[in-house]
Formats: structure tokens, sequence, C-alpha cells
């Protein structure tokens, strides 16, 4: 298995999956823009930072050469190859959303290990932490508006909304180019 440590001095495992490098958990480097859930460290420690989407995006770079926020592309080929999900805008199941959620979720069969961390809302209000674990991707709705992928602890699945850019979600980050000389 290898790691990767980020500026902050936090160590990460890098899993592989759908032939690219994830982070094994969530990020959790301090960047403007990201915060604790109700301002407590011990929660960032826990469940890692809450990003705007901005943040999410620099905070990923941050990481080095290759990472970034995934597109909704890369989201969507994850959770195809683990299931499926529940498209939010079209109201239609792709796949088996409830699958991927068992797959990906802490001490699922997979080594994403997602966590329901919770969000922070454009008021500044913290929300869900244990209920739902909402991340973003780098892609773009609108000016306003980016697609991320939530799962739901009351439901049991996984689904694609959009956010409003300005609230603070959780954030896994990703390389492309896995090759099996990776694997070392």
């Amino acid at each position: 298995l290898k790691y990767i440590t980020d500026g902050d001095g936090n160590t990460y495992p890098i899993v592989h999956l759908a032939g690219k490098q994830w982070l094994g958990k969530n990020l959790n480097l301090e960047v403007p823009g990201s915060y604790c859930y109700d301002d407590d460290p011990a929660n960032c420690r826990e469940y890692g930072r809450l990003y705007t989407w901005e943040a999410a995006k620099e905070a990923c770079r941050k990481l080095g050469v290759g990472w970034h926020l995934p597109t909704d592309q890369e989201w969507k080929d994850l959770l195809i190859t683990f299931g499926g999900y529940y498209e939010w805008y079209e109201q239609e199941e792709v796949g088996d959303s409830e699958k991927s959620y068992s797959v990906l979720i802490k001490d699922g069969s997979s080594s994403f290990a997602a966590l329901l961390g919770g969000g922070r809302n454009v008021d500044g209000e913290y929300l869900h932490l244990g209920k739902y674990g909402t991340y973003w991707s780098a892609s773009e709705l609108d000016a306003s508006l980016a697609w991320v992928y939530g799962l739901h602890g009351d439901d049991e699945r996984v689904d694609r909304p959009v956010s409003i850019k300005s609230m603070a979600l959780s954030c896994r980050c990703l390389k492309n180019n896995f090759s099996p000389k990776d694997k070392r």
C-alpha cells in the first residue's frame, strides 16, 4: 500500500479503484475556504475537512503533480464499477446505487472508506454529520452549481445531485494514469 502526505503532515492511503489512484480517506488539508464540522478540530481528524468547491480544487492540486478533484465522469466511472448511482436530476436509477453505497462506505468491501461527514451550508450552519457524506466533483452545471456525489446513510444509496459552490462538503482527490508499476 502506498501513502501520500499533505503539506499539513496528514497521511492518506492511496487506493487503486477503477483504474485511478484515489485517496483512501477524506482530505484534511487546511486551505482558505475549508472548515472542521462545528469548528471542532476533532471532527477534521475523524471526517476530514469540509471544502467549498474552489477550496476543494485548490487542496487537491496541493497534493502534487497529477492530483486533482475528480470530474463528474471520474465519479461516474467509480460508481458504475461498484454498482451505480441515483441520477437526481433525471430522477432515475443508473445501475444499483445501494450496492455502491455498501461497497464504498467505511467498512465496505472496497478500500474507499467513505465517511458521512455532513456539510456546511452557505449561512455557516453545520448539518447532517453521521447522516450524509457529500463529495465534490470538479464539473460545473453552471457558474454557481457543481455536480456532487452524496452517500445517504438513511437510504443507504449514492446519488448525483448538484450543490451551490459556496457550500462546504467533503473532498476526495485522485491521480490519473495508474499503471501496474504504481503498485510497488
